[in-house]
């Protein structure tokens, strides 16, 4: 089957865009001390860096399907610009020679006492000085860890290239959560060779929502009634944990916003505040 082409924003070209033209300039993080990674989180890294380089390595030719490069500019930015650290209390480590990167993502370790009341599975570092993405230690299915990783670099490159900067406005913050969910439907696309984009299609044929604001108050029910036809395209079986069925959820119903809108040719004026109100009302991220 040919992979169909998805729709993208011109937002999106801009803002990955940019990622390619990132400078050697980075931050760096001291260099663990440490010898190996402790079983679960070296465990979970694997976990995070199979599913994303499966997408990786499933983004077409740009050249033949051009709606795919914002995806492909993404995975080169986390590939040259960004790398794995340790958290050993507070602080940040390196896990690999060489200490200076555009971004860093690191998994909490478990009975780390100082991230333990941390909520979000994925989430950048609330200190805005620093590029660093932290993943609590859930099991997470490898091809939607992928997914959702592609989500969180995504928001740290917008960090990293100023698109959110420091005392970033909620416009600025909510169409750096546009880039996110559109690069990871993409993505879904991707794993699924267009076949998530059609189960949504099916959903919302079948809910019939006579406008993006309603399907903005019934998106995260149609998203948990439609899970299991949504997301084996994606990978079959249950989810690992009830954190990952509730990403997959959260993804889900943005999804369907995503997807209407492109139904309709919709622009960022609409969808925009329907991605905010699926947001404030179900937590989706």
């Amino acid at each position: 089957m040919q992979m169909k082409q998805p729709c993208t924003h011109p937002s999106i070209l801009a803002s990955v865009a940019a990622a390619l033209a990132f400078g050697a300039a980075a931050p760096s993080v001291a260099t663990s001390q440490r010898g190996s990674a402790d079983s679960v989180t070296a465990r979970l890294r694997s976990v995070y860096e199979a599913g994303f380089g499966r997408i990786a390595a499933g983004v077409p030719d740009s050249a033949k399907v051009p709606a795919y490069w914002p995806l492909s500019a993404l995975a080169r930015f986390k590939t040259l610009s960004v790398r794995w650290a340790r958290l050993e209390g507070r602080a940040f480590f390196a896990l690999e020679r060489g200490n200076r990167a555009a971004g860093w993502i690191a998994i909490i370790p478990p009975g780390n006492a100082f991230f333990e009341n941390v909520s979000e599975v994925l989430t950048l570092d609330p200190n805005p000085q620093l590029s660093v993405i932290r993943i609590r230690p859930v099991e997470v299915s490898e091809p939607w860890a992928g997914v959702f990783l592609v989500n969180a670099v995504s928001h740290l490159a917008d960090r990293v290239l100023g698109v959110t900067p420091p005392g970033a406005t909620p416009a600025q913050v909510l169409l750096s959560q546009f880039h996110g969910y559109s690069l990871e439907l993409m993505a879904t696309d991707v794993l699924s060779n267009g076949a998530v984009r059609e189960a949504l299609d099916s959903v919302l044929d079948l809910a019939h929502e006579p406008s993006l604001q309603q399907l903005a108050a019934d998106a995260p029910r149609l998203a948990a009634m439609n899970l299991v036809l949504l997301g084996s395209p994606v990978a079959a079986g249950d989810p690992r944990s009830l954190e990952e069925k509730k990403l997959r959820g959260g993804f889900f119903a943005m999804a369907l916003i995503l997807r209407y809108g492109q139904r309709q040719a919709l622009g960022l004026d609409a969808i925009l505040p329907a991605i905010d109100e699926v947001e404030r009302s179900a937590g989706a991220r």
